[in-house]
């Protein structure tokens, strides 16, 4: 399923109040804003909403999430609204609409319903701090909530400017990552273990996974004649060494293993063995057909780009468009680079602008007439965010 918009409100009532008004997605998106926008806290916000629905979070204090998805099924579209609001740990409202059928609604006190195979209605009772969509995700006689499981479990998060797992390394037996998955690697479970992924990765798909890795690698200005798992000899575990990733970059004789590269050059060979791992895995269970929009792990990356030269940063960023677009992956991406925004086309943004507690996105989708008539004015993609001629549409 992709995910096509969300609205996210906490401690209404209180002074403590947050909220996010309707954020909508296409394929392809970039999301920017000045430093305290809110850019982190949205991409906190799904993860926050996936990670309940993937049964992998502890209840929320306060907060109420409204998202909907489209799931493709055949040639048509189904829309479908999930929603749920936490107070004090407790949920006080739940309910999952397909279409405009509500197959799932559940109240506070945990008592509610979930539409049946045979068109009726099943009543039960959760615990108040339990979501019904968790507890009662049954393929058999509740198939309703099978796509939302696979959205949720499947959420892949990278934090492309922390050290995104470069201090993680890997065992020769390790086993893969227990989660969600139920065919291949579960990819959310090793966001911050590049290493693992590539072993458990080129283990099932060999040289065609190692040639997709080094081709992307060179694509983007790293050229590279060898990429694999290299034991850490300064690193002992009862006699046996870790293994991290390495690379022989093009000139040079010796490898450069993952503790010696920059931290720029690690998280470019991280990302892009994180994405070439989740398209191949995708395909693999959707073997005789192309992937359609929700085969594909949703991706999003926060700080895209940071810690590389400007020149690898675009480049990156065109690689991950174009996966993006093949491979039918909804991709978030999140950045308040200039020279990243001025490289990105206009159609993929949203523009963050909070005022006090809420945030307020602008688009192509909810601002289409402000975003078409900036191309004509002949300004960089910059100027449309640092003069705020996004705001004209609120104003007009």
């Amino acid at each position: 399923m992709y995910l096509t918009s969300i609205e996210y409100q906490e401690h209404q009532g209180t002074s403590n109040y947050w909220s996010v008004k309707k954020l909508e997605f296409g394929n392809v998106n970039l999301i920017v804003g000045k430093n305290s926008s809110g850019k982190s806290r949205i991409i906190n916000i799904i993860n926050a909403l996936a990670v309940s629905l993937a049964g992998r979070a502890a209840p929320f204090g306060s907060g109420s999430w409204s998202a909907e998805f489209e799931r493709q099924k055949g040639l048509q579209r189904e829309p479908q609204v999930y929603k749920v609001e936490f107070k004090d740990t407790a949920i006080v409202h739940e309910s999952f609409k397909v279409k405009s059928n509500t197959v799932m609604e559940r109240g506070a006190s945990g008592e509610g319903y979930v539409a049946s195979r045979k068109g009726g209605r099943v009543k039960y009772q959760v615990p108040r701090d339990r979501l019904m969509a968790v507890m009662r995700s049954d393929p058999y006689q509740h198939p309703q909530f099978e796509h939302l499981k696979i959205w949720s479990t499947s959420l892949c998060v990278y934090r492309f400017g922390s050290e995104f797992g470069k201090g993680s390394l890997t065992m020769q037996n390790q086993p893969s990552p227990a989660g969600g998955q139920q065919d291949g690697l579960d990819m959310a479970a090793a966001v911050d273990n590049a290493s693992n992924v590539f072993l458990m990765t080129h283990a099932k798909f060999g040289f065609d996974f190692e040639f997709s890795v080094l081709q992307d690698l060179e694509s983007i200005g790293y050229p590279c004649t060898y990429v694999g798992m290299h034991p850490i000899q300064n690193i002992n575990f009862a006699g046996s060494f870790p293994l991290g990733l390495a690379v022989k970059e093009a000139g040079l004789a010796c490898l450069t293993t993952q503790n010696d590269m920059s931290q720029g050059m690690y998280r470019a060979l991280a990302l892009i063995v994180q994405v070439n791992a989740n398209i191949l895995w995708a395909q693999s269970r959707k073997v005789g057909r192309e992937l359609l929009p929700g085969d594909s792990p949703m991706i999003i990356i926060d700080d895209i780009g940071e810690g590389l030269d400007f020149d690898r940063s675009k480049r990156l960023i065109h690689l991950l468009v174009q996966k993006a677009l093949k491979y039918k992956i909804q991709l978030i991406m999140s950045s308040n680079d200039r020279f990243i925004m001025n490289d990105v086309p206009l159609e993929y943004w949203t523009v963050l602008h909070r005022e006090g507690s809420v945030v307020r996105p602008f688009n192509y989708m909810n601002s289409k007439s402000v975003f078409d008539e900036f191309e004509y004015l002949g300004l960089n993609n910059f100027d449309f965010f640092s003069h705020e001629y996004f705001k004209a549409s609120s104003q007009g």
